[in-house]
């Protein structure tokens, strides 16, 4: 079930019985308590960034060899008058120490002497963010990672909590992040989870309401779910006063502190908390669902969230010099035959993290779609990849430009692990050489494996960790610390990619956090 925070969970709370008669009709897990996160150095903000339809990452960051490259890139040529791909002798690594691992190594189709040129479309500036950053010391690649289905769907609900299925066996990690966060972070971040929009928003089942994402994909939606002036909201008008209250746990056992509450908040708090007294099983996890919605709302609606993100520059710094030809967040094509533009996404990202209302953002980012299954369509795909991975690369630009809220010295970008995923990656072409396109295939049919992009905190950078065999392009092994604390080398998992980013977290597998099926955490990524 998920819990959506605004007025109208309130209003839905308040029909008692008439409630409970719609929820009964639904599973009940005993709600998951959140641990506070004592990570001091590591991430206290998740931002995951999913890429719909199937993408391939390896031709942006390449863990093939110069001989592999030859016979799995194709011939570079152009999309729509954009070049594409590369040979190796235009590869580059990016800076900082790779722990023993594979650098970071990505393909150059940007003019050396000036990054920015576009005289002719003989030369690309995308890529070159993530060196002009310098982001690589901070990011690492997972290759070669199972989802366990071909089935879009299902590898859908894969990625998010890390078993494959038509539904969720476990939360999503993002919630679950989020969940772990709110001990720590209740009184500063009204909000704990948010979702830009609403498609497949992952779902947070067996945990407290304030682990589900609300979905706020504007400040005009914003406003309408946690604004509490009169003039955004007539019907509200002298009903918002509210009085700093102790607010005691659903068990009597605890408080949440100080939380500003109006009279029919106070009231269904005291009453859902005694009815739950004498409750058992689904009721009585019905009725601590319903508290903790009100708790969550109250304390959102008590905070100025929609003043907060308003107030917020979401791009402060200039563009830079090799993005002059398009500015931020946004990327046409050679021939001006495509677009790609997420200044939207991007800016309302910046947004919601700058304000500091929220620990966990979930963007499904809609400008472009892969699941083309048209091997014609491969050079305008893997061109479209390589602008939105640069378009996240200045949007981590931002994040380093901007003070973290709550530790001195650091940056906001510091203070955030930033996930980016698809569902499933895609078969891979094939050829003799470089030479010529003579004798290539270009398969673009779902693949289980994939390859996922993290960057930020606690991040252990410039490294790639697994890859694909050749010519199946099967995951290969990693060193995995299994959930029983035992080392074994093994193709990663969709669940050892969830556990991994929770461990990022400081979370304990088997406490704060369990997977159905096994799960164990990929090591160097957080060492």
């Amino acid at each position: 079930m998920t819990s959506k925070m605004s007025r109208r969970t309130l209003l839905a709370a308040s029909l008692g019985a008439a409630q409970l008669a719609l929820l009964e009709r639904f599973s009940f897990l005993e709600p998951s308590r959140a641990r506070a996160c004592t990570t001091d150095e590591g991430p206290t903000r998740l931002l995951v960034l999913y890429l719909p339809g199937g993408v391939r990452f390896y031709p942006i960051f390449v863990p093939m060899s110069d001989d592999e490259i030859t016979r799995t890139i194709p011939p570079p040529g152009s999309a729509s008058g954009e070049p594409i791909f590369f040979t190796p002798s235009e590869m580059v690594t990016l800076d900082g120490d790779s722990g023993g691992f594979a650098p970071l190594r990505m393909g150059r189709n940007w003019n050396v002497a000036d990054p920015g040129d576009r005289d002719g479309y003989r030369a690309s500036p995308m890529g070159y963010s993530w060196i002009h950053y310098g982001l690589g010391p901070s990011t690492a690649v997972i290759h070669g990672i199972d989802q366990g289905t071909f089935a879009h769907s299902a590898a859908y609900v894969s990625a998010m909590c890390g078993v494959a299925g038509e539904s969720y066996r476990a939360p999503a990690m993002l919630s679950t992040v989020a969940n772990h966060l709110h001990a720590r972070f209740a009184s500063t971040r009204p909000i704990p989870c948010v979702a830009i929009n609403s498609s497949g928003v992952p779902l947070a089942p067996g945990l407290p309401a304030q682990a589900a994402p609300a979905v706020v994909p504007s400040i005009q939606s914003l406003a309408q779910l946690f604004s509490s002036e009169a003039d955004r909201h007539r019907r509200w008008r002298d009903c918002d006063a509210r009085t700093p209250t102790d607010v005691a746990t659903f068990d009597g056992t605890g408080t949440h502190g100080e939380i500003g509450l109006t009279g029919p908040d106070a009231w269904a708090l005291e009453r859902a908390r005694r009815l739950g007294a004498r409750a058992r099983g689904a009721t009585a996890s019905t009725l601590e669902q319903i508290h903790g919605s009100y708790v969550a709302v109250s304390r959102t609606l008590a905070n100025d969230v929609v003043s907060a993100v308003e107030a917020v520059t979401p791009v402060t710094h200039a563009v830079p010099d090799h993005l002059r030809a398009f500015g931020h967040f946004d990327f046409t094509f050679g021939l001006a035959n495509g677009r790609i533009d997420m200044s939207a996404s991007c800016e309302w990202i910046l947004r919601l993290l700058k304000s500091n209302v929220t620990s966990a953002v979930y963007a499904s980012l809609p400008e472009r779609y892969y699941d083309f299954h048209n091997g014609a369509s491969l050079y305008s795909a893997v061109a479209a990849t390589r602008a939105q991975l640069d378009m996240i690369a200045q949007l981590m630009g931002e994040l380093q430009a901007t003070p973290s809220p709550d530790r001195a010295g650091r940056s906001l970008y510091d203070d955030t692990l930033v996930v980016v995923q698809s569902e499933f990656g895609r078969t891979w072409p094939r050829g003799p050489s470089q030479e010529s396109a003579d004798g290539w295939s270009f398969g673009d049919d779902h693949h289980s494996m994939t390859s996922v992009v993290l960057s930020g905190g606690g991040i252990a950078g410039n490294r790639q960790i697994g890859g694909y065999a050749l010519p199946s392009t099967d995951g290969l092994p990693v060193e995995i610390a299994e959930e029983d604390g035992a080392s074994a080398m093994r193709p990663p998992r969709s669940a050892d990619l969830v556990a991994t980013v929770c461990d990022a977290f400081g979370m304990r597998p088997g406490t704060d956090f369990f997977i159905p099926g096994g799960y164990g955490v990929i090591r160097g990524l957080c060492e």
